[in-house]
């Protein structure tokens, strides 16, 4: 008889599942592998008006927006094709001087890239002068870049300042 309980004692032990301190399961709930967070994303949201009344909120129609402005102070204005441009969207001229404008409808701030353009592409069309229009602000380091390359930077408002700029040339 005890032969047998020998044998049942060590298999019934076998069988039993091994209890952990509850330490040991603490540390294990630390380790174990934490899902990925799910990413919500805000809705789309309309864009913000513009603090000019009548500017448009797409980029296109802010090209002709501009032109048609320059166009009212007496530039005879022609719009680039929308691709190979290399960064002029409006060539605007008067009398013998032509302007490059590079537009951009931004709500935040222009970099270095848009002045970067419109120095592209002032060398590319054969322009006088090379000037970025935006409905935002300018980076520190685009305005840097723009004196020291003389590109000329204006905001909506200042499109009018865009004459003075012929009569400043030669």
């Amino acid at each position: 008889m005890l032969g047998c309980t020998m044998v049942l004692v060590p298999s019934w032990v076998l069988r039993r599942p091994k209890r952990r301190s509850p330490r040991s399961r603490m540390i294990r709930r630390r380790t174990k592998a934490k899902p990925a967070a799910r990413t919500i994303r805000p809705p789309r949201q309309r864009p913000i008006q513009s603090f000019i009344a009548g500017v448009p909120s797409d980029g296109h129609d802010f090209e002709l927006w501009v032109a048609g402005r320059l166009r009212q102070q007496g530039w005879r204005t022609r719009l680039t094709q929308t691709s190979g441009d290399q960064g002029i969207d409006i060539v605007a001229t008067m009398g013998r001087i032509k302007v490059g404008i590079q537009c951009k409808r931004y709500t935040g701030s222009v970099g270095n890239k848009a002045v970067q353009e419109a120095i592209a592409g002032r060398v590319f069309h054969g322009l006088h002068i090379a000037a970025v229009v935006t409905t935002g602000t300018y980076t520190r380091s685009a305005e840097e870049l723009a004196r020291k390359a003389g590109v000329h930077l204006y905001g909506v408002g200042d499109i009018s300042e865009i004459r003075k700029l012929a009569k400043r040339q030669p």
